[in-house]
C-alpha cells in the first residue's frame, strides 16, 4: 500500500481497481466487506483519532467514522457515527449525496472529520468529490451545514465552485 501526506489527512492505497470499473480503490476492500482504519481529524478543540470504514455496491461507497475502532452494537446505538455517502456524478467525480451523522451532531460536530475523510475517500475511489448541485435537479440539495463546509473549503482553496454546474468540487491535494 502506498502512503503519502496530504496537508492534515493520511491518504492510502489509491488507484487500485477491486471488483468494480467504478470504483478503483484499496485492495484490502471486497464488495460488502468493511475495513477499519484510523482518520486523524484536527477540529476545533485539537487533534484525535477517529476509525473508518467504508463499504460499496454498484451504486454507492458509504463511509461510517466512529470513536471506536470495531464498535459492538451497544456503542453504535449509544454514539451513532458520521457518514458520507457518494454515488456517481460522471467519469472522473463522485457526489456526495449525505454527509454527516445520520441521528445527532455529538460527538462528531466541529472535530474536522469532512477535512480528513473527503481526501480519504478521493484516495479510495480514484475520482474527484463534488457537492450536490444547488439547484435541487438531482433529487437532493445542499442543507445549512454542508453549504458552511463547501465555503470554509473554498476560504481554503480546498474546493471550487463550478457555476456551470451549480456544485462545488474539492480540490485533491489541497
Amino acid at each position: 500500500m502506498r502512503d503519502k501526506k496530504r496537508g492534515e489527512s493520511r491518504v492510502t492505497g489509491a488507484g487500485v481497481i477491486v471488483g468494480s470499473a467504478s470504483f478503483p480503490g484499496d485492495r484490502a476492500v471486497k464488495r460488502g466487506r468493511m475495513v477499519t482504519k484510523p482518520l486523524r481529524c484536527i477540529g476545533r478543540d485539537g487533534e484525535r483519532t477517529f476509525h473508518y470504514r467504508y463499504e460499496w455496491d454498484d451504486d454507492q461507497i458509504t463511509f461510517e467514522v466512529h470513536r471506536e475502532p470495531n464498535p459492538d452494537h451497544e456503542t453504535m446505538n449509544r454514539d451513532r457515527w458520521f457518514q458520507l455517502t457518494l454515488v456517481p456524478l460522471h467519469e472522473s467525480a463522485m457526489r456526495i449525496k449525505w454527509i454527516g451523522p445520520p441521528h445527532r451532531m455529538e460527538p462528531y460536530s466541529a472535530k474536522g472529520i469532512p477535512d480528513a475523510l473527503i481526501p480519504e475517500a478521493i484516495a479510495i475511489v480514484g475520482k474527484n468529490v463534488a457537492s450536490t448541485s444547488t439547484k435541487r435537479d438531482d433529487g437532493d440539495s445542499l442543507n445549512e451545514y454542508a453549504m458552511g463546509m463547501w465555503e470554509r473549503f473554498c476560504r481554503q482553496g480546498r474546493a471550487r465552485w463550478a457555476a456551470e454546474e451549480n456544485r462545488y468540487y474539492f480540490i485533491p491535494g489541497k
